[in-house]
């Protein structure tokens, strides 16, 4: 019985593992920035899998953040300034 027991539990261990790459893949580039920090701020070594995660997502992130106010920007319309606003804020 504990012998099921500890392979449980190392089995669903490793299904919740998290992996950058993964959050990547799926364009999930929010989660894979907020665990890099997380990892690179919890850990003395830091893992350059993670740098490497951190700097993609921020680059992706600030580039959908750019896009978006030159979109919000193009139309000229008042009402959109406090969403630019919000973008640049964010």
């Amino acid at each position: 019985m504990k012998t099921f027991f500890y392979i449980a539990v190392f089995t669903l261990s490793l299904a919740s593992c998290k992996s950058v790459e993964k959050m990547m893949a799926k364009g999930e580039y929010e989660k894979a920035f907020d665990y890099a920090i997380d990892k690179l701020s919890d850990s003395k070594v830091k893992k350059t899998e993670h740098v490497k995660a951190l700097e993609k997502a921020y680059s992706k992130l600030n580039s959908a953040s750019l896009k978006e106010i030159d979109r919000l920007n193009a139309t000229s319309k008042p009402e959109n300034w406090s969403k630019v606003h919000a973008e640049y804020k964010n």
